[in-house]
């Protein structure tokens, strides 16, 4: 009676919620298949030693590309690189005693920044502290003293006189000087 609500509650489709209510079922028709399949194995071992030999090798090269190749393959579609870039323009800004402004054209670079150099919260008092702002128009760009670390997207203009230091592509932090691409995750200058 109740497993229509969840779906109800959503104002969004497709959403996970609105399958919920299959949920019984479905662990119900599993339950039901596995002893299905017990009892008909049971009495041919033979059979079932095989089936559990194809399910082996079937699964077993999935599993070796999934904790060793895959990775590194996929680290890139993950935004690899954008952690260790957002502490590395931290640790510049905070080694001048400069401000350190990232583009909110990122995405979440202040949760990510906390993460990558293990902030401890409340987050406004670590904001505060490290003189980090979170930049939305171009105008506030503007507004980068001298020495200021920049680290904006690659949709974002830096002002004129700002240089690069690096950029985050592919996953790596390639300094400057470099090409830019539209491929760059995000890109820091030094204004």
């Amino acid at each position: 009676m109740v497993a229509p609500i969840p779906a109800a509650l959503t104002l969004v489709a497709p959403h996970a919620l609105r399958g919920a209510g299959l949920f019984p079922f479905l662990i119900l028709m599993m339950v039901e298949g596995t002893s299905w399949v017990w009892t008909q194995l049971r009495t041919h071992s033979l059979v079932a030693i095989a089936l559990v030999a194809i399910v082996l090798a079937s699964a077993t090269p999935y599993f070796v590309d999934f904790f060793s190749g895959y990775p590194a393959r996929a680290e890139v579609e993950f935004e690899a690189g954008e952690g260790s870039a957002l502490a590395m323009a931290y640790t510049d800004a905070e080694a001048g005693g400069h401000r350190l402004l990232l583009s909110a054209g990122l995405n979440q670079p202040i949760v990510q920044l906390m993460y990558a150099v293990g902030a401890a919260p409340p987050q406004s008092d670590f904001l505060r502290r490290a003189r980090i702002t979170e930049v939305t128009t171009l105008e506030q760009l503007d507004t980068a003293e001298p020495g200021d670390v920049l680290v904006i997207a690659p949709d974002d203009t830096p002002p004129p006189r700002a240089h690069l230091l690096f950029l985050v592509n592919g996953g790596r932090i390639v300094r400057a000087p470099t090409e830019l691409s539209s491929l760059d995750l995000l890109r820091v200058y030094r204004d």
